[in-house]
């Protein structure tokens, strides 16, 4: 705006120059006419004799010319100079009003132009294409919701999510509003309408519309065809999403019938020589992964419990369990530890649902379960996480994704299919499709067929990505795995078995982000947000996270190797930990391992932890790999349990509103403790000089940390205990029974202690141990 004015001030000043220059010119002129004028006179009355008294006055003459040559002027130039009392606000002014004026008419122009049938369709067209590139987005980046903790992706997301329904409804409303003749746009409306469908009413209102739709206007256009084939595609969708509802809301659906395998593992034990088992090799595990019928069981007293008859042949060739994966003879489960591993993960799924539906757990004192793990899967700390990943992986398609019901029945990829096909179909057609005279179109239609062909192309791109989303899906392996090992002619098909091969290998979308949380009280006590956090977004004082890191390998080394230790069992805090220095379990450290809470246990061990970590300062260059590893692991550890804790507490045992009270005394403790203590060392310094006989959370962690520089000596040592100390806080905190938690926070990629908590549920841990009993 300010560039226009000053281009405008510039012509307004060199068309006053010129005016200037050209009233110079005039008044010369006149002065010499007027010169001529009296020269003449003078000449007459000496030559005659006689004194005209209708003579012409000269200076009146020029005054006069002047006052009009001024007023054709300003006429001529058509601006009107204002008077103000400095000449810069009168140049400025002038500019402004210059422009709003112009700006104005033509908005006007704008305005009348849309509100006609031209204008409308323009308005709608623009509109299709918006919602067309929204549902692309959507399509490509849709899944980004759950792997990236961005705040900028998730809103962004969600805006695009709010606006295509939105820009949607308003579309339909503009064509139903204003009979816009273009026939060719109708197409995207049986399109348009059928797209968001989230309630069953919805869906019975819809087929309602879309029939009203068809009806009404199939018959005035020329490509009837075309609307009717995309009628049938909607009618088909609807049924789809009928048959999808039903089965993700059951949670005995098609594919994962969780009661009848919460009652298969009751007998489980029975099927197999307790004396044969081999964890490694899945021998004696007849744990299932899919074939399972409600037609093949048998129900009957004295239990009632849904008995598969897996010694009946058929029930048998149909029914896979992990043994028949093992010991598949076939290359591309003989040779591919990862093709097996889905499997493995698959089956642990659908175990990991009785934790959701209420079913009991069986097995969860069962040697043979607990050999599975410790001796089967904890052998690689880099293979159990991957396996517990896809697990809840597919926990998360059950609640959020068609994939289970789509795996049970996969004529259901024909609807996208169809709706590929025929959006091919009718952009071909509309390629040649030219508008009657009488209708209204842009650019002799040209337009018109353009717009509708992109939608119908983002159409067919959705329809395509969804289809190669579930063909390279973990779903699509676990099926095609279990058939090939179902069918033994397939495993004498080269071709077969290298295009499966490739798939196993292949994965399109990653589960989730493997980001660890983190936070510091130290560095963020005194943080003091926004009216607008805490307002709209609900940000407390002190609150403020640290950035995320790349979940180290150390961490998930240091669970394994813990789990390992002992065997699969959750120890007390402590318990072990402090074993490995003097003062031992029930010593002088052990009060800090005994406090009321959870919360207060980890905040007082963050403090002391982060004191160890800023006065021992960086590890020097000779340090040893596993001082390096101690360090790694307590840091990473402190601060993510800090992270729970701030931003998390659902997912701690404590009830949350505690532990939220909790964080914000230590808050306000820490501010009043560390008063004018400005540089971080004088901060450290402060803290450990409190008294023995310490109240607040904050002042405990500053005498648990002076004790463990005082008490703990070798720094090699004092890292190894934090590590342990660490590990068997983090697994007491993840046995919690808050299973939603879990589930919600899958739809948002979910958290490091979720994967925790499933491997200890297929340990049989659900439950914390008592944290203030002293063995």
């Amino acid at each position: 705006m300010m560039i226009l004015m000053d281009q405008r001030e510039e012509r307004l000043l060199a068309i006053m120059d010129q005016r200037e220059e050209r009233v110079k010119q005039l008044e010369q002129s006149l002065v010499n006419i007027s010169s001529y004028i009296e020269n003449q006179q003078n000449s007459r009355a000496l030559g005659m004799g006689i004194t005209d008294s209708t003579s012409i006055d000269p200076m009146r003459c020029r005054d006069e010319w002047i006052k009009e040559t001024q007023f054709s002027l300003n006429r001529s130039i058509r601006v009107e100079l204002p008077r103000f009392d400095g000449e810069d606000h009168r140049k400025l002014f002038k500019a402004q009003g210059t422009m709003m004026g112009y700006l104005s008419s033509k908005t006007k122009i704008l305005l009348k132009w849309l509100d006609t049938n031209a204008g409308m369709l323009a308005r709608i067209e623009v509109l299709v294409v918006i919602s067309a590139g929204l549902m692309t987005f959507l399509a490509l980046f849709g899944s980004y919701r759950r792997r990236s903790r961005s705040s900028v992706i998730k809103y962004t997301l969600l805006a695009a999510y709010i606006l295509t329904d939105s820009i949607s409804a308003y579309t339909i409303g503009l064509m139903q509003n204003r009979q816009v003749p273009q026939r060719a746009v109708r197409v995207v409306v049986d399109v348009l309408d059928h797209r968001q469908v989230h309630h069953q009413l919805n869906h019975c209102l819809l087929v309602v519309y879309t029939l009203f739709i068809y009806n009404s206007y199939a018959k005035w256009t020329s490509i009837w065809i075309a609307v009717a084939i995309f009628m049938a595609i909607s009618m088909v969708k609807f049924l789809e999403k009928f048959v999808v509802f039903y089965q993700v809301r059951n949670s005995n659906g098609s594919m994962v019938n969780t009661k009848l395998v919460s009652d298969y593992m009751h007998y489980e034990h029975k099927l197999s020589n307790e004396d044969e088992i081999d964890p490694v090799l899945m021998k004696g595990y007849k744990y299932l992964v899919i074939g399972e019928k409600e037609e093949d069981v048998a129900v009957g007293p004295p239990d009632y419990l849904m008995k598969l008859n897996i010694e009946d042949a058929k029930v048998a060739d149909k029914v896979v369990t992990l043994e028949n994966i093992w010991s598949c003879r076939g290359p591309v489960l003989r040779d591919s530890e990862a093709a097996k591993d889905v499997c493995l993960s698959f089956t642990l799924f659908k175990l990991l649902r009785r934790r959701f539906t209420g079913y009991p757990w069986a097995e969860a004192n069962s040697p043979k379960a607990r050999k599975l793990i410790v001796q089967g899967l904890l052998g690689d700390h880099m293979r159990t996480f991957r396996v517990i990943e896809t697990e809840l992986a597919f926990l998360y398609d059950s609640f959020y994704t068609k994939y289970a019901v789509v795996s049970h029945m996969p004529v259901m990829l024909l609807s996208s299919v169809a709706s590929l096909v025929g959006s091919f179909w009718v952009a071909v057609v509309l390629a040649h499709y030219k508008p009657p005279s009488y209708e209204e179109h842009l650019m002799r239609g040209i337009v018109d067929s353009l717009v509708t062909i992109s939608f119908l192309s983002a159409i067919a791109f959705i329809e395509l990505w969804q289809i190669i989303t579930y063909v390279f899906s973990d779903w699509a392996k676990v099926l095609l795995l279990c058939n090939y090992v179902r069918k033994s002619s397939w495993q004498g098909m080269n071709l077969f078995q290298t295009a499966l091969s490739f798939l196993c290998q292949q994965r399109v979308l990653k589960p989730w982000d493997d980001k660890l949380g983190q936070y510091s009280l130290l560095e963020s006590y005194d943080y003091y947000p926004s009216c607008f956090k805490m307002v709209v977004m609900n940000v407390q004082r002190g609150q403020e996270a640290s950035p995320f890191i790349q979940l180290p390998e150390e961490v998930k080394k240091a669970i394994v190797h813990a789990l390992i230790h002992s065997r699969g069992k959750l120890r007390r805090i402590g318990e072990y930990s402090l074993t490995l220095c003097e003062v031992g379990y029930g010593g002088e450290l052990s009060w800090a391992c005994q406090l009321e809470t959870y919360t207060q246990i980890i905040l007082v061990w963050h403090v002391a932890t982060s004191i160890c970590l800023l006065k021992t300062g960086a590890p020097p260059h000779h340090a040893s790999t596993e001082d390096q590893f101690n360090r790694k692991v307590a840091d990473s550890l402190s601060k993510y349990c800090a992270y729970l804790v701030v931003f998390c507490r659902e997912f701690l045992p404590d009830q949350d509103s505690v532990t939220e009270v909790i964080f914000a005394r230590i808050v306000r403790e820490t501010m009043r403790h560390l008063w004018e203590q400005r540089s971080m060392s004088r901060k450290l310094d402060r803290l450990m000089e409190v008294r023995d006989a310490t109240e607040t959370i904050v002042e405990k962690g500053g005498k648990l940390g002076r004790q463990l520089i005082e008490l703990i000596g070798d720094e090699s040592l004092r890292f190894r205990v934090l590590r342990e100390i660490w590990v068997e806080i983090t697994l007491c905190i993840a046995p919690s029974g808050k299973v939603t938690a879990h589930a919600r926070h899958l739809a948002e990629g979910g958290e490091f202690i979720t994967h925790v908590w499933a491997l200890l549920c297929h340990l049989g841990t659900f439950q914390q141990p008592p944290a203030r009993e002293i063995v």
